[in-house]
Parts: C-alpha cells; sequence; structure tokens
C-alpha cells in the first residue's frame, strides 16, 4: 500500500474546469442497478357534500364522546366544502410484486391546512 506524501499531492495537478467524479459511483455492482424506486404525491382536491335533513329538528345535544350535534330544520339543504390533501405512493421501479406498471396507492388523506383561508369542513 503506496501512501501520498506532501510532495506527492503538490506535483497533482488539479484542473477546477472540469466536473467532480466519484469513482465509487461510475460503475455500481450489479445488484444496485436495480434498486426500487418511489416516489411520493401531494395533491390537492375538494369535495363538496349536501347534507338534507330528512328527520324531525335535532335539538343540540352532546353525545359521549362530547362531540355536539348540530341543529337545523328538518329538509333544510346544507352544501359542505371540504378542502383536502391526499398523499400517494407509487413504486416507479423495483416494484416488490413485480409489477411493470405504475400503481399508486392512497397513503393518506388530510385536511388543507396549508390554505387557512379556505372553507374547510365548514358548514
Amino acid at each position: 500500500m503506496e501512501f501520498q506524501t506532501k510532495e506527492d499531492e503538490k506535483e497533482k495537478e488539479i484542473d477546477y474546469s472540469q466536473p467532480m467524479k466519484d469513482p465509487s459511483l461510475e460503475n455500481p455492482p450489479v445488484e444496485e442497478e436495480d434498486l426500487a424506486v418511489v416516489a411520493q404525491v401531494e395533491v390537492l382536491y375538494d369535495v363538496e357534500q349536501i347534507i338534507t335533513s330528512t328527520g324531525p329538528t335535532i335539538e343540540d345535544t352532546s353525545t359521549e364522546d362530547d362531540a355536539s350535534v348540530m341543529k337545523f330544520p328538518a329538509g333544510k339543504v346544507i352544501p359542505r366544502k371540504s378542502v383536502l390533501v391526499g398523499v400517494f405512493e407509487g413504486w416507479l421501479q423495483g416494484d416488490p410484486n413485480g409489477n411493470k406498471t405504475v400503481r399508486w396507492k392512497l397513503a393518506f388523506s388530510r385536511p388543507a391546512w396549508e390554505f387557512p383561508f379556505s372553507s374547510q369542513n365548514s358548514i
């Protein structure tokens, strides 16, 4: 094994006009060529619901879990719009199930708190 001395380092000229290279990445081992590639995408979407009361007027009450029940007259139609973010994940390469096409799955859905002035979950 050879060690470089300070004189050897001085003799080596560095060409700063050339991009840096990492020789360990130039020829990856065969098993690393098929590494899995996964992507995660966040999609902003809104859902509009229409709530229609069909029974008698519901009184303002509390349930066992302290959730309040809204009160509105029978036959009243109330539109509700929610702004949400769906987080999708998919294998772009190296799917462990052997799928050759990209298959997206909904990892989770959450309120879009990034947009505080939207009418999220409001009635």
